[in-house]
């Protein structure tokens, strides 16, 4: 076993002065020395053995003492030893600087001074600084010059060469710019022909959302209506069959314009706090009646480290449960649906809300899978015939929880039924002030939120409050929308005044004090939106609270929405507007109307 502290590599071709120099060092420092007569054997030496220092002679033959230093500190293990270069012949400053920037720690000349050797070693040994140091010899530069000399005589015939090359590429490069430019002209004409395509296509779907949805909010609204009357069963059952199909071409309609407006780039998803059991308790309960109808039993299961609130768009992540559950009702004629809802922590640590739809339906044979989830595509065209649908609810789905940050996946086989599987980012939060279920906060302003309510079918007629008594006003210039409001709130205490534009709007607003305002928006004279800000700048001047206005609109395209917001509407309901959901709404501004009215008499 070794008993000396250091290591020392002394490397010298001349074996004289290999042996003069292991004989002072072993007189004048205890330490173990080792030779090399080459700077390949020092290498070979340094890769084996522990070295603490390094003495190199400069002039070598083969491989010289400044290219085995450089080889040293390419390697882990030796890059950080010191070396101490050793020449017997005077070089200039350059020379000296050439071998500190390759990392030398110093310079000794020979004949080698016993006391500054030794000085020498004992301070490196004890500090440990290695450094390198590269060694340019005149002669070696003189060969690089010659050899660039070479080099430049060889580059200026190559230029030449080029240059000429270039110049024929040049005239080749000018056509293909012209070229280009010409199919540049092309491509902004075809732009521009898209942009004004797409502008009427919103503009249809827009006008055509409107047309649609004005009759409709008066038949599905007289269904409301007549339902709550007095009718025989026979006539309870033509009316729900009448309302199902009203249903049926408004999810259409919706569909439709879902598609249209994530492919113009303008469906944009909200964010709000929201209870996600409480979201998929409420859905699952909503589409029971329709599975009870045909014999099928639907389970709901829920993980217990679900958190209470997630941050999230609850009405898009509703519309992706809807979808998911209707498809395994519609393609499932016996057995059962099963949905859990699970929170699963990647190995990153990030947190997934997954949402599996189970069920026993037909089933999807395994190179269909893929097509499900194209645009008005079912697995099998007769299955458009059997069951219906349009094939828009799963490329909607997919396309939402994309958005959302998730994916969705199916696993299927014919007649064993289908499993699908959504995984979205499940962002924890605390609660908000509690809204009815189907609104969702979409904006703020300075003055008020901007709401919109999403119109799901109900799942069955329920029981409506009847003890709101708030002074409303409308304004509609449809006689059919007006008696359609009028029958709603007939069984309620509500005062109902009637206007048929946005300026008898703003006149009778002047007059007199409303709890509630509900403003349709396409009137003639002046539309609601104008007549909305007008009615928010008259507030403003004479300095009161702002009344409550809610929107009625039969448009659902984003522009309409933004347009809603920046005019001062506290919300939005899109036609037709259901009974039971504007009766909650009313309700839930009453409910903030006594709250407030509460906290002014306590605060005086």
């Amino acid at each position: 076993m070794n008993s000396k502290p250091y290591t020392l590599l002394i490397v010298d071709d001349n074996p004289n002065n290999l042996f003069s120099l292991h004989a002072l060092l072993d007189r004048l420092l205890a330490c173990r020395v080792i030779e090399a007569q080459s700077g390949v054997a020092a290498l070979g030496i340094l890769l084996e053995e522990r070295v603490d220092l390094v003495l190199m002679d400069i002039q070598m033959p083969g491989m010289d003492g400044f290219e085995t230093a450089s080889h040293m500190k390419m390697t882990e293990k030796t890059k950080d030893i010191p070396v101490i270069f050793i020449t017997a012949f005077f070089q200039d400053g350059e020379f000296v600087r050439h071998g500190y920037e390759i990392g030398a720690v110093d310079y000794l000349t020979k004949p080698l001074d016993d006391n500054l050797l030794l000085n020498r070693l004992r301070l490196y040994l004890q500090l440990f600084e290695r450094e390198k140091g590269l060694q340019t010899t005149l002669s070696l530069v003189q060969q690089k010059e010659h050899a660039l000399e070479q080099v430049n005589q060889e580059l200026e015939a190559r230029v030449m060469e080029r240059t000429r090359e270039l110049e024929i590429r040049n005239q080749m490069l000018e056509r293909e710019i012209a070229e280009r430019k010409a199919v540049e002209l092309e491509l902004r004409h075809a732009k521009q022909v898209a942009e004004e395509a797409a502008r009427a296509k919103s503009d249809f779907l827009a006008t055509m959302s409107h047309e649609i949805r004005t009759p409709m909010n008066v038949v599905i609204g007289m269904c409301d209506v007549l339902l709550d009357t007095r009718i025989t069963i026979q006539q309870r059952e033509y009316i729900i069959k009448m309302q199902n199909a009203g249903g049926m071409l408004l999810e259409l309609i919706n569909d439709i314009l879902d598609v249209s407006k994530i492919e113009a780039g303008q469906l944009l998803l909200m964010e709000d706090t929201f209870d996600p059991c409480q979201l998929l308790n409420h859905t699952v309960e909503m589409m029971g009646l329709a599975a009870s109808r045909k014999g099928l039993e639907l389970t709901l299961e829920t993980s217990p480290d679900l958190p209470e609130f997630i941050l999230g768009d609850p009405v898009r992540l509703r519309q992706v449960v809807f979808n998911l559950i209707s498809n395994a009702i519609k393609f499932t004629d016996s057995g059962q649906i099963s949905i859990r809802l699970s929170r699963d922590i990647a190995r990153d640590g990030a947190s997934w809300l997954q949402m599996t739809v189970q069920d026993s339906g037909i089933g999807i044979s395994t190179e269909k899978l893929d097509c499900i989830f194209e645009k008005f595509t079912q697995a099998d065209s007769s299955i458009t015939r059997r069951f219906g649908g349009s094939g828009l609810g799963l490329t909607i789905s997919r396309r939402l929880v994309s958005m959302m940050g998730g994916s969705i996946q199916v696993k299927s086989r014919p007649g064993e039924g289908s499993t699908f599987q959504v995984r979205i980012p499940c962002r924890m939060a605390y609660a908000s002030e509690s809204l009815p279920h189907h609104v969702t906060e979409i904006a703020e302003d300075s003055h008020s939120s901007t709401l919109c309510a999403t119109d799901y079918p109900p799942a069955q007629q329920e029981v409506i409050p009847e003890d709101i008594n708030l002074n409303i006003l409308l304004a509609d210039d449809s006689e059919e929308n007006i008696l359609v409001i009028q029958a709603y709130l007939m069984n309620t205490q509500c005062r109902l005044e009637i206007v048929e534009n946005g300026l008898q709007a703003l006149e009778k607003f002047k007059e007199k004090r409303f709890d509630l305002v509900l403003m349709d928006i396409q009137m003639p004279v002046m539309d609601g939106c104008e007549a909305t800000k007008r009615i928010r700048h008259w507030e403003s001047q004479v300095g009161i609270a702002a009344t409550p206005i809610i929107a009625l609109t039969a448009h659902a395209m984003m522009d309409v929405t933004q347009k809603i917001k920046n005019a001062g509407c506290d919300m939005h309901m899109t036609k037709p507007v259901r009974k039971k959901y504007l009766i909650e709404i009313i309700s839930y501004f009453q409910k903030r109307r006594v709250s407030s009215q509460g906290a002014l008499k306590g605060s005086s």
